[in-house]
């Protein structure tokens, strides 16, 4: 891990300076109403009790993160804060396919972007959906460069979790069929990687199956 640190020290120091710009502009005095659906969600997912709950709106995968951290307003920001932080090294990971320079550029902008330091301490999916999607894209580009299944396979399972975040993310489909026709992916490996995705999103499905009926 150290010798993993050295050698991308300075992304470890754009991710460091993210989450201090983040921190410094921590604010718990007010939760938006999509967040407060969300941690309702989770002490309903929790403890079976809840005000209100809207689990037949909402995906589950935010309410499911966030679990042992609803207790705790400050934890709950710090918590979403560095989730949120861990993006750019998505970025950059994705961005390094056109040159290091390029995804250490990427990283510093990603950290240091208005919106997203905003953004990054809301318990909503808007900015997290930012790190699902990249790292998606990124694992699949991955996989088509090096032609090894385990790419197409974290491809496959990001796409289902961006999709279990957020429902509107399942616009990823036709960008990566774009993609993987412009890149002439492999037909086996791409098939594998979606039944892998369908497959974690199954449980899903029928959950929603058993107590909504639809």
């Amino acid at each position: 891990m150290i010798k993993i640190i050295k050698k991308h020290k300075l992304i470890f120091l754009i991710f460091i300076l993210a989450i201090l710009l983040r921190i410094l502009f921590l604010d718990t005095s007010y939760f938006f109403w999509d967040e407060t659906i969300y941690i309702m969600n989770s002490e309903f997912i929790s403890t079976g009790n809840a005000p209100y709950v809207q689990l037949y709106e909402r995906p589950l995968l935010l309410s499911l993160l966030v679990i042992p951290f609803i207790k705790s307003e400050i934890m709950l920001r710090l918590f979403m804060i560095i989730l949120n932080s861990l993006a750019v090294f998505a970025i950059y990971f994705l961005a390094s396919n056109f040159g290091r320079k390029t995804g250490i550029i990427s990283a510093f902008l990603l950290a240091i972007f208005p919106f997203h330091i905003m953004a990054s301490r809301w318990v909503m999916t808007d900015s997290l959906s930012f790190l699902f999607i990249t790292l998606t894209i990124s694992f699949y580009v991955k996989g088509i460069k090096n032609k090894k299944l385990g790419s197409y396979v974290l491809g496959g399972i990001f796409l289902s979790l961006s999709i279990l975040l957020k429902f509107t993310n399942i616009i990823l489909l036709p960008l990566l069929i774009i993609l993987f026709f412009f890149f002439k992916s492999s037909f086996r490996k791409t098939i594998y990687s979606l039944f892998v995705a369908f497959m974690l999103f199954l449980p899903y499905l029928i959950f929603n199956h058993v107590y909504f009926g639809n």
